[in-house]
């Protein structure tokens, strides 16, 4: 490699970032997620994409963005996604629901999310998705007990995809 294009690769990040044309959402998150913003779905791990269903105009990778701002213990969800159709924050983990005792977990994790988010003054408005991988199994429904719950935290009911 020439001096000149070393010079050049210096200067550059590893991950480019995208600033997304429709997102008012991220526009109004301010400036600590800015430089995280990858165009689609960009920030997904590649097995979580097939997941996600309706075209994304741009992603953030929570666990990433957040690092710097977590406590010890804190729990955080995996993405905030902008969808193309209608411009707003979509929260978005990916987790399986086997267990009853996963309601609290997610629940928790919602917390702590907003918990980080606000410390970094980011407002966490927007829709909370709990995605089930495709091997996972829903022991709850949304009439019972726990499904009550997590409706009552404001996280949508676990489904296969977005």
């Amino acid at each position: 490699m020439s001096r000149k294009k070393r010079k050049q690769a210096k200067g550059k990040s590893a991950k480019p970032t995208y600033e997304c044309p429709a997102s008012r959402s991220l526009a109004r998150a301010g400036q600590p997620l800015a430089g995280f913003v990858q165009k689609a779905k960009g920030a997904l791990v590649p097995k979580h994409r097939r997941l996600v269903k309706p075209r994304v105009d741009c992603s953030i990778h929570l666990e990433t963005a957040c690092a710097a701002h977590q406590n010890e213990g804190e729990q955080i969800y995996d993405y905030l996604l902008v969808l193309a159709a209608d411009c707003d924050a979509h929260y978005v983990e990916v987790h399986p629901a086997s267990s009853t005792g996963t309601v609290q977990e997610m629940i928790h994790k919602k917390k702590g999310t907003a918990a980080i988010l606000g410390r970094m003054g980011v407002r966490p408005d927007g829709t909370w998705h709990w995605i089930v991988p495709s091997k996972g199994k829903v022991c709850f429904k949304a009439s019972d007990a726990y499904g009550k719950r997590l409706a009552a935290a404001g996280i949508r009911q676990p489904r296969r995809a977005l």
